[in-house]
């Protein structure tokens, strides 16, 4: 059965990402996928220096294109528009939303509470429809669940942690957790501690 796709420019990727999970399910060594994806990024990436000129008149097309992009958008309901926007209406009134390949920077002292930040932003995407990737470098699994169980349901984590709950807890435990199974988006946690940035 032959797959198309709306954007033909993504068929490549959607074939890597198949050829990424035959090597994982055949169980090829880390080291022979990871060597192997480096040569198959470089070779879709190219240089790196085809994208990066723009030329004066090349520039008026291309944001012809931006706005094209963004009228269709604005034409979507407001339920189809997957806009990244922010969970508080605080950084709502400040920021717009981001940018498909922009960066946000949360930066601020140890202990003070970032990762938290970044668990309810990723939360926030994912209720709203985004498939969110979430890297943790030092957070334990067990904490990010306690707190988000925490969050959802009120039960603090010091409660969570002995695993005594009463049979309240418990009942809002399940039904925290049946509700987060309905968003239409979701999570996946990838836990690298250890690993090189």
């Amino acid at each position: 059965m032959m797959q198309t796709y709306a954007d033909p420019q993504l068929e490549p990727y959607m074939v890597l990402a198949q050829e990424i999970m035959r090597r994982v399910y055949a169980e090829e060594s880390a080291g022979d996928i990871n060597a192997w994806l480096l040569a198959q990024v470089q070779r879709l990436g190219g240089t790196g220096n085809e994208k990066a000129r723009m030329t004066w008149d090349e520039s008026f097309a291309y944001y012809e294109e931006v706005m094209a992009k963004r009228a269709a958008m604005a034409a979507l309901p407001d339920s189809e528009r997957k806009l990244l926007t922010w969970p508080w209406p605080s950084w709502t009134r400040l920021l717009d939303p981001l940018d498909p390949g922009l960066l946000a920077l949360l930066s601020a002292g140890d202990g003070v509470g970032k990762t938290m930040y970044a668990e309810n932003i990723a939360e926030h995407w994912a209720r709203q429809g985004m498939n969110v990737v979430f890297v943790h470098f030092e957070v334990n699994r067990a904490l990010m669940l306690d707190r988000r169980t925490s969050r959802h349901t009120g039960i603090p984590r010091s409660e969570l942690r002995l695993g005594k709950l009463n049979r309240q807890a418990e009942t809002d435990r399940q039904r925290a957790n049946d509700q987060l199974r309905q968003w239409a988006g979701g999570i996946m946690y990838v836990h690298t501690p250890g690993w090189s940035m």
